[in-house]
C-alpha cells in the first residue's frame, strides 16, 4: 500500500497508443486501485498484456475498476490473477461481468487452436492424442478445461515432444480457475450509484460508447478525478446507450480522457448504417455471400439490428462469439427478441448444415461473425478464409482493426493489387472487401467540447495516437488547464 499523502497516476498499458491492453494504475494514500486491465490480440498470435512486472514495483493493487466489456479494457483481468496480483474486488456493469468469461474461454480456445494450427494437428487430434481415443471408436469430445490443464502443466507438451512433434510451447494467459477466481471476486456497479473503496468515493456515470459502459469520479482528499474510458457524447446505434454528460457530473481537478479519434476523421453513424444497409440489399438481391466480422460485444448487435432495419434479417446467420453477445444483450435489450432462431447451432443436424449448404449451393447469404479483426484462430478468420476466391462473395469490415491483423491487411490489399498474405502464403483473392466504421467513440470536437465542459486543471489525454495528440493540441490551444499526453511506464503526480 502506498503511505505517502501524493496521489499519483502511472498507466502500464493503453496510454500512447489505440488498442492497446489499456490499464491505469492510481495510488495514493490507502489507495492501490487499477483503472481496466486489458489484453491486445495482435497479428502474430501473441497476446500483449499490460506490464505486470512494472505494476509489481510500483504497487499492489487491492481493486479493479472496470469501464467496460471490450477486450482491450477487461481481457487480462484473469491474467493478472494468474500473475500472482490478486485484488480484492473487481468492479463491473452487468453486462460487461457477463461478458467477461466468453472473452476468457475463447482467448484459450483461440491460443490452442493457433498453436496445434502451427503443429499441423487439430485441437481434437491434440486431445485424444492425450486422453486416448474411445473404446468404440467415436470422436471423444473435447474437454477444453482438460485440454487447457494439461497443456499448462506440461503434460501436452512432453508427450508431443515424444511422437516427434517441434515447435514453440503453447503460452496461455490464464486457466479456466483463473476465470472462476475472477467471477467470484466481481462485483455489479451501477451508473449513478456510489460506492467507497476505503475512504475513497467512487461514483460510476454512463459514457455512452456502447451499452452499459462506465466512466468513474474517484474523490480522494478532496479532489475529483474523472476516468471516461471509452466514451461518445452523440448516438451510436442503441436508443438505449447513456451519453456522457459532463454537467451531471461537474467540474474536476484531473480529467483522464480516452482520445481514440482526435485530428482524425470518423463518418456519422447515421450515415455509415444508411450506406451499409443500400450495399447489403444490393449484395443479398445479386445473390452474393456476405461475411460481416463484428466484435461480440456492442458491434454485432448493432449491426443485427442494422440487418433488421434493412429487412434482410431471413439471410442472416449468426454465429461463434457474436451469437453470444446477441444472447446476452437481448434480456437487457428487449429488441432483438426472436433473432436466436438466425443463430447457427453447433450441433450437426440444425442450422450449420444449412449454412454450408448454402455456401456450396451458392445462394445469398450474410454471415455474422467473430472477431471484427478476423484473427488468427477466430471463426471469422476462417469464414473468410472460405471465400477468399469466391468472386461472388463480400467481406464486409465493420470498423476499426489492430493494423497488422488479417482483416486490416486484407482491406488494404484490396486497394492494392489484391493479393494477400494469408496464413503465411500469399494469395490473390477474388471476392469483394467493403468498408464500414461502425464507431461508437467521440470524435475529435466531441473530445475538445468534453474537456471544455470538464474544466479540468489537468487533462491527460490516453488511447490515442501521438501524433495525432500532438496536432489535436495544437489545434485546440483554448482548452483549459494543463493538456499531458500520457506514455506508459511513467508515474504522474496529480496531486
Amino acid at each position: 500500500m502506498w503511505w505517502n499523502n501524493d496521489t499519483e497516476l502511472m498507466f502500464f498499458g493503453g496510454a500512447g497508443e489505440i488498442g492497446g491492453p489499456f490499464c491505469a494504475g492510481l495510488r495514493g494514500k490507502n489507495l492501490a486501485t487499477l483503472i481496466d486491465c486489458g489484453m491486445e490480440a495482435k497479428r502474430e498470435k501473441a497476446l500483449r498484456l499490460p506490464d505486470f512486472a512494472a505494476m509489481k514495483e510500483y504497487f499492489e493493487p487491492t481493486h479493479v475498476l472496470n469501464t467496460h466489456g471490450h477486450l482491450d479494457h477487461v481481457g487480462g483481468e484473469a491474467a493478472l490473477i494468474r500473475n500472482g496480483i490478486v485484488p480484492r474486488q473487481f468492479y463491473k456493469s452487468v453486462l460487461a461481468r457477463e461478458f467477461a468469461p466468453i472473452h476468457g474461454e475463447d482467448t484459450i480456445h483461440i491460443t490452442i487452436r493457433n498453436w496445434c494450427q502451427e503443429l499441423g494437428i487439430t485441437p481434437r487430434q491434440l486431445f485424444e492424442k492425450l486422453n486416448g481415443p474411445r473404446a468404440d471408436g467415436e470422436h471423444l469430445p473435447i474437454d477444453w478445461e482438460m485440454l487447457c490443464t494439461q497443456i499448462m502443466s506440461g503434460a501436452a507438451q512432453k508427450i508431443l515432444a515424444a511422437e516427434g512433434f517441434i515447435g514453440e510451447n503453447c503460452v496461455l494467459p490464464f486457466g479456466f480457475q483463473d476465470l472462476r477466481d475472477l467471477e467470484y471476486l466481481s462485483e455489479t456497479v451501477t451508473a449513478g450509484k456510489p460506492f467507497k473503496i476505503g475512504n475513497t468515493l467512487v461514483t460510476p456515470y454512463n459514457v455512452g460508447h456502447i451499452m452499459d459502459a462506465l466512466g468513474y469520479l474517484i474523490e480522494v482528499g478532496g479532489k475529483r478525478i474523472f476516468f471516461t474510458g471509452d466514451f461518445s457524447r452523440e448516438a451510436t446505434g442503441y436508443e438505449l446507450v447513456k451519453k456522457l454528460d459532463p454537467g451531471v457530473i461537474g467540474p474536476v481537478d484531473v480529467l483522464v480522457i480516452n482520445t481514440t479519434y482526435a485530428c482524425q476523421p470518423l463518418e456519422p453513424f447515421k450515415t455509415v448504417s444508411e450506406r451499409f444497409r443500400s450495399d447489403l440489399a444490393a449484395d443479398m438481391a445479386a445473390g452474393r455471400r456476405v461475411v460481416a466480422c463484428g466484435f461480440f460485444v456492442d458491434r454485432g448487435a448493432k449491426v443485427a439490428l442494422e440487418i433488421e432495419k434493412a429487412d434482410l434479417a431471413e439471410y442472416l446467420h449468426v454465429d461463434g462469439k457474436v451469437r453470444d453477445g446477441l444472447s446476452i444483450y437481448e434480456p437487457h435489450t428487449g429488441k432483438l427478441t426472436g433473432i436466436e432462431k438466425y443463430f447457427v447451432s453447433d450441433k450437426e443436424d440444425n442450422r450449420a448444415q444449412l449454412v454450408r449448404s448454402r455456401i456450396k449451393n451458392g445462394q445469398p447469404a450474410i454471415y455474422l461473425v467473430s472477431s471484427g479483426m478476423g484473427v488468427e484462430g477466430s471463426l471469422s478468420n476462417n469464414y473468410i478464409g472460405e471465400h477468399l476466391h469466391d468472386p461472388n462473395a463480400v467481406i464486409y469490415r465493420l470498423g476499426w482493426c489492430e493494423p497488422g491483423t488479417p482483416l486490416d491487411d486484407l482491406s488494404i490489399a484490396a486497394q492494392n493489387g489484391r493479393v494477400v498474405n494469408w496464413r503465411g502464403q500469399f494469395t490473390k483473392f477474388e471476392c469483394g472487401v467493403r468498408s464500414y466504421q461502425f464507431s461508437a467513440h467521440a470524435t475529435s470536437a466531441e473530445i475538445a467540447q468534453t474537456i471544455k465542459d470538464f474544466h479540468p486543471k489537468t487533462t491527460l489525454m490516453v488511447h490515442g495516437a501521438p501524433r495525432r495528440l500532438e496536432q489535436f493540441k495544437k489545434e485546440n490551444t483554448d482548452l483549459p488547464g494543463e493538456i499531458v499526453i500520457a506514455e506508459n511506464g511513467r508515474p504522474y503526480k496529480l496531486f
